[in-house]
């Protein structure tokens, strides 16, 4: 079975994994960093408090993890339409992750469309090659109502059949 989406879900899986490993790795580093005391300068200047720091690295570190692991499953199951649900579900997961942190970014008074411009377009690329498997493993399936038609075809050939009476050959 020919996957569409298939070269979009590979590159772009394999794009998310670069970019999931070094914001995983940031994210690491930073927390690992919080409490160092040039650490604490910058903070002091810039104003973000150190709890604020590490809730931002905490969700930075799942959206690193979740970028990873999408872009496994991507490139796994690029060329299998029978895998694509999870796929389907990744980039969902991923587009409403981008749309959430673009709501807490007009909270905290630092939106930017750039930032949500470019933070939705590989979950809105992976998310439409998952949607192109999905085309065509839901079309090679019949449907429930292919079987109903299949079953009244059926019934109504063998009622325009006429009956064989046994009790002839007799």
């Amino acid at each position: 079975m020919k996957a569409p989406g298939k070269t979009l879900l590979q590159v772009v899986g394999i794009i998310l994994i670069i970019f999931g490993a070094f914001g995983l790795l940031g994210c690491i580093s930073s927390l690992a960093m919080s409490q160092s005391e040039q650490m604490m300068q910058v903070m002091a200047m810039t104003g973000v408090t150190s709890e604020a720091l590490i809730m931002t690295s905490i969700i930075g570190t799942i959206e690193g993890i979740v970028y990873i692991v999408a872009g496994i499953f991507g490139v796994k199951n690029c060329n299998k339409p029978q895998k694509s649900k999870i796929n389907v579900v990744f980039g969902a997961v991923m587009i409403i992750w981008v749309l959430a942190a673009a709501v807490v970014s007009v909270v905290q008074g630092s939106f930017s469309v750039i930032n949500v411009i470019i933070g939705v377009i590989l979950p809105l690329l992976y998310f439409w090659g998952a949607m192109r498997n999905n085309q065509v493993e839901t079309s090679s399936k019949p449907s429930p109502i292919d079987d109903v038609a299949n079953i009244l075809e059926v019934s109504s050939d063998s009622m325009n059949q006429p009956k064989k009476d046994d009790d002839k050959d007799q």
